[in-house]
């Protein structure tokens, strides 16, 4: 019997909602991303969608978008000489002084001077790639 087949319906539309949100999330990862508008795109209310995601990654929507938007920020930081201001808005932040103490957190480190040499190891969060087993 094909898997895909024989999956419960319900399975399979929350499967495909999962996959749509992901895929609107990393499209517009430097965009001012609300989840209202993730489950607005997916058809679906937002506390299905929430309780949905939760259940397929562990971690709330909220959380996920912020991991994935620190390791997307510190990557350029490390790849590239552009200013810390700059890929602090890109990536959401307000400021330098809003950015640093998330960035510290998902590295680590304290300490003051963190591109370039990067301290600490991003604990990167890498985009979620779905999957039926």
């Amino acid at each position: 019997m094909d898997n895909e087949n024989s999956l419960n319906p319900m399975f399979r539309n929350n499967f495909t909602v999962f996959s749509s949100a992901l895929e609107y999330i990393e499209e517009h990862l430097c965009d001012d991303l609300r989840q209202e508008d993730i489950a607005a795109e997916c058809m679906y209310s937002l506390s299905s969608l929430q309780k949905i995601w939760k259940y397929c990654t562990g971690m709330s929507l909220k959380e996920y978008i912020t991991k994935r938007r620190l390791t997307a920020a510190g990557r350029e930081l490390t790849e590239t000489s552009a200013p810390v201001l700059d890929i602090a808005v890109k990536y959401g932040y307000n400021s330098h002084e809003a950015f640093y103490p998330c960035l510290h957190q998902g590295v680590g480190d304290n300490s003051v001077a963190l591109p370039k040499g990067m301290e600490g190891e991003l604990r990167s969060l890498p985009k979620t790639q779905p999957k039926l087993l």
